[in-house]
C-alpha cells in the first residue's frame, strides 16, 4: 500500500507541475536558438604574395595565425592557407595575422576591416604586402620596375642571439654590349644590422642572383646567393661566427634525380678551402667548417650544379641531403669538331687582337705539357693555389674590383659547368686534343662569351680539335 501511495504521489506531482516554469524554459531555449541563428561564419585565405611568379596567383601562407581582434579569437591557416571563425555575432571587426616570415622581415601585416551580417558567411582574403609596398616602407622611395630590396636578420652561430652592427654587403655585375664593345661594371650595396639584427639592402636589381656576405669583428660568413625576383623582395637570414673556434661539421648524402646514391660528386663550400668527393654510397663529410651561413656546392660532370644554403652552428654536426641537378647533354665528338673548325679562324683573329692571352695546342705539345692544368701556369693573368684536399690546383684571376675570383670556362663555345675546380674534369682531356686556349679579364671578354655577372670574373676559352 505504501509503495502504491508513493507512486501515485509522484505521478500526481508530475502532472500538476505549475506551467509558468515550463513556459520560461521554453522561452530560453527558443531565444538561444535565435541567438545562434543570428551568428555568422567568417572564412578566408592568407596568401604569400612574395614567393610566387608575378604571372601566377599568390600561393598559400600556411601556418599564419589569423586574429579576430575584438573577440580575442585566433585561427591558424592550414596547408591551403585557409582559416575559419564560427559563431561570429553581427558587427564590425578587425582581421590581421602573424607569421615568422613577417617577423623575419620586421614587417607588420596589413589589417582588414570586416562587416559581419547577422547571419550567413563572409569571405575574406588576406595577403603579405606586395614588393613595391615593402620597398616603399623599408627604403622610403618608389622602387620602379627594376629595383628591389633584400631584408633579413644576422644572428650568432653559437647561440642564435641577434648581432647588431654587422656589415652586410651584396655584390653584382652589369654587362653592357654596344658599338662592338663589351663593358662590365661591378656594383655593391651595404647595410649595417640594427636592433634585433635586422638589415635592409635597398636598390638591388630585381633580375639577378646577388651574392651576400656578412662580417663583424673580423669574422665573416658567405657568400651565399639570394634571388631578388620580379616580386622585388629577397630574404636572407644569416649566421655569423663570433670566435676563432666556431666550427662545425657537415655530413650528408648526394643522390641523383632517380634517388640513387651519386658517387664522385664534388662537394665544396663557396669561398672556403673545404672540398671533398662523395663515396660510392653517396656519403660525404666536411670537417672544421667555419660556422655561419654558407653555400654548399655539389657538382658532377653530366649534371647541372646544385647550390644549397646551409647554416653551420658552432660545435655541431649538420646533416644535409643533396639532390644533383638535372642531367645535361654532353656534346658528341662530331659536334665538337664542327664547332672547333668554325672557331679556328675566330681564335686566330682574336689572337691578333691581343686583348687576352693565348696558347695554341702546338705550343703546348712543344713545351711538353701532359695535363691542361699545367699549361695554365704560362698565363700571367692567372694565379694558382694548391688545394689541401685532393692536391688539385685552383686557378683564379682578378675581377674588376681587384678581388680574386674563379673565372668562367667555355669549352668549344659552350659554358662548362662551374666547378669549384674545373680541372678535376677538364684534365680528362689531353693537350694533343687541344686547338687553343684563350684567357681574358672581364673587361676584355669576347661578346659571345660573357663573364660571370655575379663575380665580375673573366673567362677561359678552350677549343678542341
Amino acid at each position: 500500500m505504501s509503495a502504491g501511495f508513493h507512486l501515485t504521489a509522484v505521478e500526481d506531482q508530475r502532472y500538476t507541475l505549475p506551467m509558468a516554469p515550463v513556459r520560461t524554459l521554453l522561452m530560453v531555449i527558443l531565444l538561444g536558438a535565435r541567438v545562434a541563428a543570428a551568428q555568422a561564419t567568417v572564412v578566408g585565405t592568407v596568401d604569400d604574395s612574395l614567393n610566387v611568379e608575378p604571372s601566377r596567383r599568390a600561393g598559400p601562407l600556411r601556418g599564419a595565425t589569423v586574429v579576430l581582434a575584438e573577440l580575442g579569437r585566433e585561427s591558424v591557416a592550414d596547408a591551403r592557407g585557409m582559416f575559419r571563425f564560427e559563431g561570429v555575432p553581427a558587427g564590425t571587426y578587425t582581421l590581421s595575422f602573424f607569421h615568422p616570415l613577417l617577423d623575419s622581415l620586421d614587417l607588420a601585416a596589413p589589417r582588414r576591416s570586416v562587416e559581419v551580417p547577422p547571419a550567413g558567411r563572409v569571405s575574406v582574403r588576406l595577403a603579405v604586402p606586395r614588393g613595391a609596398s615593402i620597398y616603399a616602407q623599408l627604403c622610403g622611395a618608389t622602387p620602379g620596375d627594376t629595383l628591389g630590396v633584400i631584408v633579413g636578420r644576422v644572428r650568432a652561430a653559437a647561440d642564435g642571439a641577434a648581432v647588431t652592427g654587422a656589415t652586410v654587403t651584396t655584390t653584382w655585375s652589369e654587362l653592357t654590349v654596344g658599338a662592338g664593345r663589351t663593358r662590365q661594371r661591378a656594383y655593391h650595396t651595404t647595410a649595417v644590422s640594427g636592433d634585433r639584427g635586422v638589415f635592409v639592402l635597398c636598390r638591388v636589381p630585381t633580375d639577378i642572383v646577388a651574392d651576400i656576405t656578412v662580417s663583424a669583428s673580423g669574422f665573416t660568413a658567405g657568400p651565399v646567393p639570394v634571388n631578388v625576383s620580379e616580386t622585388g623582395v629577397g630574404h636572407a637570414d644569416l649566421l655569423l661566427p663570433r670566435a676563432a673556434g666556431d666550427t662545425g661539421t657537415v655530413r650528408g648524402i648526394v643522390i641523383d634525380q632517380r634517388g640513387k646514391p651519386a658517387e664522385n660528386a664534388l662537394v665544396s663550400i663557396a669561398g672556403l678551402e673545404r672540398r671533398t668527393r662523395s663515396a660510392a654510397d653517396g656519403r660525404f663529410a666536411l670537417v672544421n667548417v667555419p660556422a655561419g651561413t654558407r653555400a654548399l656546392e655539389v657538382r658532377r660532370i653530366g649534371t647541372e650544379p646544385t647550390v644549397q644554403i646551409i647554416h653551420v652552428m658552432s660545435d655541431s654536426t649538420l646533416g644535409v641531403n643533396v639532390t644533383l641537378g638535372r642531367g645535361v647533354q654532353l656534346l658528341a665528338a662530331t659536334t665538337i669538331r664542327t664547332a672547333s673548325s668554325r672557331e679556328a679562324s675566330g681564335f686566330a683573329l682574336r689572337r691578333r687582337g691581343a686583348l687576352g692571352e693565348y696558347l695554341t695546342g702546338d705550343e703546348m705539345r712543344r713545351r711538353g705539357f701532359v695535363r691542361i692544368s699545367e699549361s695554365m701556369f704560362r698565363f700571367n693573368g692567372l694565379s694558382a693555389a694548391l688545394q689541401p684536399q685532393g692536391g688539385q690546383w685552383l686557378f683564379t684571376m682578378r675581377n674588376l674590383t681587384g678581388a680574386p675570383c674563379i673565372p668562367r670556362y667555355y669549352v668549344d663555345g659552350f659554358l662548362w659547368p662551374e666547378w669549384g675546380n674545373p680541372f678535376d674534369d677538364i684534365d680528362l682531356m689531353r693537350p694533343r686534343d687541344i686547338l687553343g686556349i684563350e684567357v681574358y679579364r672581364a673587361q676584355y671578354t669576347p661578346p659571345n662569351y660573357p663573364p660571370d655577372p655575379r663575380t665580375g670574373c673573366g673567362v677561359i676559352l678552350i677549343w678542341r680539335r
